[in-house]
């Protein structure tokens, strides 16, 4: 299966999420954390929220802390994840997430800077959206 399997897929769903009206007033619950050299976000959705996810550069872990998460990969891969699993996100991925039930979803990154500016974490760990 090609990288690219899901990559029109998932930018399509984000293109239709992100048209209605309801994905305006839509912000997941995050919180920040920052060690020495990583960044990581706790995120909280609610039972069937429906998210598109960014485009990350580099490889970073995914701990599902709580909570049920079907997920669809631009790889091709859909995986059911449960609370307390953790897996591998490579760089290159974006993912569409459903969540089954209230869930929190830890993401822990590299931040070789320290920086705790949003901006510049943003930017170096998110590729632009037009990314293939």
């Amino acid at each position: 299966m090609s990288d690219l399997t899901l990559r029109p897929q998932i930018k399509a769903l984000q293109a239709t999420l992100e048209s209605m009206p309801q994905s305006r007033d839509f912000e997941a619950s995050v919180e920040h954390f920052f060690g020495d050299g990583t960044y990581s976000r706790l995120m909280r959705l609610k039972a069937d929220d429906l998210i598109v996810g960014k485009t990350h550069r580099l490889d970073h872990v995914v701990v599902v802390l709580a909570g049920e998460i079907e997920l669809a990969c631009v790889s091709g891969t859909r995986t059911r994840v449960m609370g307390g699993q953790v897996f591998e996100s490579k760089a290159g991925a974006k993912r569409a997430m459903y969540a089954v039930t209230d869930c929190a979803v830890l993401t822990i990154h590299p931040n070789p800077t320290n920086t705790r500016d949003m901006a510049e974490l943003e930017s170096a760990l998110i590729a632009p959206e037009d990314a293939p």
